[in-house]
């Protein structure tokens, strides 16, 4: 049992088979993430939501495997230091377009125009903003810093189930500074 598990990781996380395994991992963790927001709630599941964030991973999981490859292939050197941090500063800019394509694209996934998605996207930025920049700058210095590039978008993914349930929070909630 343990060789078998371990040889369909071998495979699923070989460099041919990363992209489609990167995917897999984010669409499956966004649905469970916002299932498990919505079960948190005490909401009868609306599985045709959870369907709706999932399917955003079909964007966002090449996304995030293309932003990996972009990044380790560009920012290199021999202080890890100093690569991790410019990591997590190239990360943080550019935060703002996964959290766009993720915010704007579930909207236009529940059937709303191109334009009242990004609306809803500017009136939700700094919350997400807020949540992004708790979340993803010591998240990005733990990936950069230990885990092997391989495994960034399934250690991303496995952070992304609990940021996603504050995000489906977020996403499906008015919410306001004070």
């Amino acid at each position: 049992m343990a060789s078998a598990i371990r040889r369909f990781f071998y495979r699923a996380y070989a460099p041919k088979n990363l992209l489609m395994t990167n995917t897999v991992t984010m669409v499956s963790l966004l649905g469970l993430g916002d299932y498990i927001q919505q079960r948190f709630q005490g909401d009868k599941w609306d599985w045709r939501r959870s369907v709706r964030f999932a399917a955003i991973g079909f964007v966002i999981g090449p996304m995030n495997h293309q932003w990996y490859k972009y990044l380790d292939s560009r920012v290199v050197g021999k202080r890890l230091k100093l690569v991790v941090a410019k990591k997590v500063a190239a990360d943080f800019l550019i935060s703002p377009v996964f959290a766009s394509t993720f915010i704007a694209g579930v909207a236009m996934l529940e059937g709303k125009s191109v334009s009242v998605a990004l609306k809803e996207y500017k009136s939700k930025f700094f919350h997400v903003l807020a949540l992004d920049f708790c979340v993803w700058p010591p998240t990005q210095a733990i990936n950069f810093a230990f885990v092997p590039a391989s495994c960034r978008v399934l250690f991303i993914s496995i952070v992304t189930l609990f940021h996603n349930c504050f995000m489906s929070y977020i996403k499906h909630n008015e919410l306001s500074w004070y």
